[in-house]
């Protein structure tokens, strides 16, 4: 999909007279009204590029080049939370909203990633396809390199290393790369095997790592694929 198609959907999206979109385009309006040097970042334009708009109901994360004190001044209307990184979420007609200046992204906030614009911000997501923006008032997409390969190979991989909660992180890799019908490169396969910590109740996780780590040693450097995996299990 190409970047001009990825916008026009988006921005569709968000005008189409759906009972709910109004009002998420009102809160993005307002957004760019005060802050005019906002995106909107990762999951979302992700799951639009992927082709499952219908599908999405997670957050909308916003980042904003303005200090944190002036975005919860903006946000105030909203009821703000503040959270342990410096952002703010807010709810909204059913909806949830993170957003943060760029300076409190973890990466940057912990001197991994020197960002002073949005092209900075796409190389501090820990997925590949995570690393895309959205400036909705300029009508411009920015994105990291690695984001086009994996979004032409459908492949899931490692964008930044370093993630606060590997665990968290490698566990999340399965399940996007399972609902989403991706595959998992090499480097997050290994990364996975390495981090990820099972509960009890992970048993859908735990077998997939089992089968993935069978097919490093089988066919190291190959992608991993854990919707086919489930697929044969069904059948």
């Amino acid at each position: 999909m190409t970047p001009d198609i990825l916008k026009k959907r988006i921005i569709q999206y968000l005008k189409n007279d759906a009972w709910h979109r109004p009002k998420q385009l009102g809160v993005l309006e307002h957004f760019w009204e005060h802050l005019p040097d906002s995106v909107i970042f990762g999951g979302m334009i992700r799951d639009f590029a992927l082709d499952f708009a219908r599908e999405f109901h997670s957050d909308i994360d916003i980042v904003t080049l303005e200090p944190s004190s002036r975005l919860e001044d903006v946000l105030q209307p909203y009821s703000p939370v503040k959270n342990k990184y410096g952002g703010y979420r807010f709810h909204n007609h059913g909806y949830i909203y993170d957003a943060w200046s760029l300076n409190d992204t973890w990466a940057v906030k912990n001197k991994l990633i020197a960002a002073e614009n949005f092209e900075d911000l796409c190389h501090t997501t820990f997925f590949n396809l995570d690393a895309i923006a959205l400036d909705f008032k300029r009508k411009r997409i920015y994105t990291a390199p690695c984001f086009h390969e994996g979004l032409y190979e459908k492949n899931l991989e490692i964008n930044l290393s370093q993630h606060p909660f590997p665990s968290k992180i490698a566990k999340k890799g399965i399940y996007l790369a399972a609902k989403k019908q991706l595959s998992i490169g090499p480097n997050l396969a290994n990364y996975i095997l390495n981090n990820f910590s099972p509960d009890k109740q992970d048993t859908f996780y735990v077998e997939l790592v089992k089968n993935m780590e069978q097919h490093i040693k089988r066919s190291p450097g190959k992608p991993f694929s854990p919707h086919e995996q489930l697929l044969l299990n069904i059948y």
